[in-house]
This record gives structure tokens, C-alpha cells and sequence, in this order.
């Protein structure tokens, strides 16, 4: 397709219903192994600093303290005594 042309639904379907006549029921999937492989590592590594640090961060806190200093600082906010 040209740039000229505008793109629709039809169009998408008729693309791919080409494609997959051309290259077989596997072909829109073509390459996607690669990109897989290519991706995995880099997902994996940072889901698992992510954790780590969530980990860190949240177990430096102590939780009665965090929220004892939340409830001292809304309930001097703007409640009058």
C-alpha cells in the first residue's frame, strides 16, 4: 500500500488473509522466536531488580512506624481539637 491509500479494517484483513495464504497458517508468526529470545533476558533481568528493590525499599520502613507517622500528620492536618 501507498501512502496515498487510507487504511481500514478491510484492508487489515485483506493483508492478512494474503499473507497467510502466501506464507502458510505459520507465517505471521515468522521471527517471532527471535524476537523472544531477544526480549526474555532483558524482561527477566528487570522484573527481578524491580522485586529486589520493592523488597529493599519497603523493608528498610517499619510498617507501625510508617503508619504511626501518616496518622500523627493527618490528624494535626486540619481537624481542630
Amino acid at each position: 500500500m501507498s501512502g496515498a491509500h487510507r487504511y481500514s479494517l478491510r484492508a487489515v484483513g485483506n493483508y492478512i488473509k494474503q499473507t497467510v495464504h502466501e506464507t502458510g497458517i505459520l507465517g505471521p508468526w515468522r521471527g517471532n522466536l527471535a524476537t523472544v529470545m531477544r526480549v526474555a533476558p532483558y524482561a527477566a533481568v528487570n522484573f527481578a531488580a524491580h522485586e529486589q528493590w520493592k523488597h529493599v525499599l519497603y523493608t528498610r520502613r517499619s510498617y507501625a512506624e510508617d503508619d504511626h507517622s501518616r496518622l500523627t500528620f493527618d490528624s494535626s492536618s486540619s481537624h481542630p481539637v
